[in-house]
């Protein structure tokens, strides 16, 4: 049986390194908040007490607030803004990584440095220079950055693979998933619940050219009345007995399933 050509969600949730004050706290529920930013006024030591618990909890508050832009919503450049409102530098790195897992073990294959598009402007040109920047290197988004990766490690042929799994910011990207089923590869990957989907194939064209106007390009559906699911609601309405329960990997306490 093939192995298992793995982007887990431990690997692609981009992993993240952050300023040097709060990288160890980068994957904290609770991070400590950085020096400076729970003390008060020393007038007295109940106000002490009442100011340096309130900034504790704004920190905990923008902080969560900052991750979640950067894990929930892919806003990498909002979740960084955010941080350097907290009083951090904005020098966060993402990656996007390429593990293999097979019954013999896992391993780490490959992986890139995620560059926000505004390292590419004019008004980082002092930053790319100051970093030794490549300057062949273009602006590309994770699920791309994730899908040249894989075509790379299948045509160096040192592994093999069946099917791949990831999380839902490259499941969310159409171009990546059909990237994967062109290399021939079954895919497993988490969708957002509001992703919208058909129960069976549809038919779609391009409508013909009426003669005025700009000519039509975008593919439409060919019976408009052919509405899409949200796929929480085609979830609910499917009877219990088609689900099945699988185990996806052994977590440290229980079975991830």
């Amino acid at each position: 049986m093939k192995s298992t050509l793995t982007l887990s969600a431990a690997l692609l949730l981009s992993a993240i390194l952050v300023a040097p004050e709060i990288a160890a706290a980068a994957g904290e529920e609770n991070p400590t908040p950085p020096a400076g930013q729970s003390k008060s006024n020393k007038d007295t030591q109940s106000k002490k007490k009442k100011d340096k618990s309130s900034s504790a909890e704004d920190f905990l508050n923008g902080y969560h607030a900052a991750y979640k832009l950067i894990y929930d919503k892919s806003d990498y450049e909002g979740g960084i803004a955010a941080l350097h409102a907290l009083g951090y530098d904005d020098n966060a790195d993402v990656a996007t990584l390429l593990g293999y897992a097979s019954r013999k073990g896992y391993t780490l294959l490959d992986g890139r440095l995620f560059l926000p598009e505004l390292w590419f402007g004019e008004a980082y040109a002092d930053k790319r220079k100051a970093t030794e920047m490549p300057t062949t290197l273009s602006f590309q988004t994770k699920p791309e950055i994730a899908l040249e990766l894989l075509r790379q490690a299948l045509a160096r042929g040192s592994v093999r693979a069946r099917w791949l799994a990831a999380d839902a910011l490259y499941g969310n990207s159409p171009a990546f998933r059909d990237g994967v089923a062109a290399l021939s590869l079954y895919y497993f990957t988490a969708i957002s619940c509001d992703t919208l989907i058909w129960r069976r194939q549809v038919a779609l064209l391009v409508p013909s050219y009426s003669g005025k106007g700009r000519k039509p390009s975008r593919v439409r559906l060919k019976t408009p009345s052919n509405a899409p699911y949200r796929v929480d609601e085609l979830a609910k309405r499917l009877p219990k007995s088609a689900w099945k329960r699988t185990t996806i990997k052994e977590g440290s306490k229980v079975h991830v399933s």
